[in-house]
């Protein structure tokens, strides 16, 4: 009988460094520690709508499309994850992609087995996501695996997993 090895409990969590992303990333971190997991941390750069996105958005530091674009993501990137788990301990490694945001989250949870997706409920508002759609709801439609959306800060802290539900 062969060894089956048993790999760990892979948590994607897409980032648009939005307070919404932030939020997911937390509760990946208390679902990898509960479950022994790792986390995979991808920010998508799409250069092929990052101008119109930034104009709609309402932000021009995202203009500018030049070749430091990657590199500078990539350091945001280390930075969010060094600041939420110091020693990257949970965080097994952060990833940047220049698809647009839906076909990068879905080919990276496919590449890596992910077992679960964590991301925010939105990033973007108002007519940046008339005029884009939701990442968040096609994700959810088109996951190789389950979705997890994090609402928002009122209820950022899940509940120890032994307390029973309130009635």
């Amino acid at each position: 009988m062969a060894d089956d090895v048993k790999r760990p409990f892979t948590i994607l969590v897409p980032t648009d460094f939005s307070d919404q992303a932030r939020t997911a990333l937390r509760r990946a971190l208390q679902l990898a520690a509960a479950l022994g997991g790792k986390i995979v941390l991808l920010h998508a750069i799409d250069s092929g709508r990052t101008v119109a996105s930034a104009v709609v958005a309402g932000f021009p530091e995202l203009e500018d499309v030049g070749g430091g674009q990657r590199e500078a993501a990539s350091a945001k990137l280390r930075e969010l994850a060094e600041g939420a788990d110091p020693g990257l301990r949970t965080i097994e490694r952060t990833a940047t992609s220049d698809e647009p945001p839906v076909e990068a989250i879905l080919d990276r949870a496919r590449r890596d087995g992910a077992d679960l997706i964590v991301m925010g409920s939105h990033g973007r508002g108002g007519v940046a996501r008339l005029l884009l759609g939701s990442v968040a709801e096609r994700v959810v439609r088109l996951a190789p695996c389950d979705v997890l959306i994090a609402r928002g800060e009122s209820s950022a802290v899940a509940p120890d997993p032994g307390t029973p539900p309130r009635a």
